[in-house]
C-alpha cells in the first residue's frame, strides 16, 4: 500500500515555505485542507497545521483522523487548491490518506502547547478520536514506559551534553529510568554535570528533549526499537 510520503505529486511541496502554504489554505474548506495535509509527509504538514488559524486546527486534525480515501470529486478539489504546484496526477487507488496515526505523527512535529490545544479542540468534536490520536503520540515523558533494552539502544545515539540538558528538567522518575540503564560512573557524571550546570531556560530543556524524541522516532522507523506506547498525558516540565 502506498503511503502519503510516497506520493510524488507532493514531493516538491517540501521545498515550499510552510507559511506560504498555510496562508494559501487558511481560506479553504476544512475538508479540503485536511485532504491536502493528508497527502504530505508529517514533517512538512506539521508546521503547516501549526501555522493555520487556531480555530481551524482542531477541525482539520479531526477530519484528517477520520479521513477515508478521497473520491474523484475531492481529489479534483485538491488539484484546484494546489493548481500550478502539482506535478502529475494523484491516484487514490490502493493509497492510504489521513488516519489517526498520521495526525499523531503531525502533532508530534508541533510545539507541545499548540498540539495540546489542537487535541482539546478535537475532543470537543469527537472525544474518542482525539484520545486515539493522543494514544499514538510519543513525547519525552513516555520514556518511563519504555523497556530497558530500548533505552539502552537510545542512549547509544544521544550526546552526553544533550542528555544532561534534557534530564535537567525531567521528572525524578525519568532520571531514575535513564540512570538505571547507564553504568554507575556514567550516571554519577551526568548527575554532577546537571548540578554544575545551574539554572537553565525551560525552552533549552524542551529543545533537548525534543531532539531526543526525534532520535527515538528515527530508531523506531529503522526498526531498531519498538515503542508500543500507550496514551500518556504530557505535562510541561519546570
Amino acid at each position: 500500500m502506498t503511503s502519503y510520503s510516497e506520493i510524488k505529486s507532493f514531493e516538491h511541496l517540501k521545498n515550499v515555505d510552510p507559511l506560504t502554504i498555510a496562508n494559501y489554505l487558511k481560506n479553504e474548506h476544512p475538508q479540503t485542507v485536511a485532504v491536502v495535509l493528508a497527502h504530505m509527509d508529517p514533517r512538512s504538514s506539521g508546521p503547516i497545521l501549526e501555522l493555520l488559524p487556531a480555530e481551524l486546527q482542531g477541525d482539520v486534525a479531526h477530519r484528517m483522523a477520520v479521513l477515508e480515501a478521497p473520491n474523484a470529486e475531492t481529489l479534483k478539489a485538491v488539484e484546484e487548491v494546489l493548481a500550478g504546484q502539482l506535478q502529475g496526477e494523484i491516484s487514490a487507488k490502493d493509497t492510504q490518506y489521513g488516519g489517526k496515526k498520521q495526525v499523531a505523527e503531525i502533532l508530534n512535529e508541533i510545539d507541545r502547547e499548540v498540539w495540546q490545544e489542537i487535541l482539546d479542540e478535537m475532543r470537543e468534536i469527537d472525544d474518542e478520536v482525539a484520545n486515539d490520536v493522543n494514544n499514538l503520540m510519543f513525547v519525552f515523558e513516555d520514556i518511563v514506559v519504555m523497556n530497558d533494552a530500548n533505552i539502552q539502544e537510545i542512549l547509544k545515539e544521544i550526546d552526553g551534553k544533550e542528555l544532561t540538558m534534557a534530564l535537567k528538567g525531567a521528572t525524578e522518575e525519568i532520571q531514575e529510568k535513564i540512570f538505571g540503564n547507564m553504568s554507575k560512573r556514567a550516571a554519577e557524571g551526568i548527575a554532577e554535570d546537571m548540578e554544575y550546570m545551574g539554572p537553565v531556560r525551560l525552552s533549552e530543556v524542551e529543545e533537548a528533549q525534543q531532539r531526543i524524541v526525534e532520535v527515538i522516532r528515527s530508531l523506531e522507523e529503522a526498526g531498531t526499537i519498538t515503542l508500543g506506547k500507550g496514551g500518556k498525558d504530557a505535562e510541561m516540565v519546570s
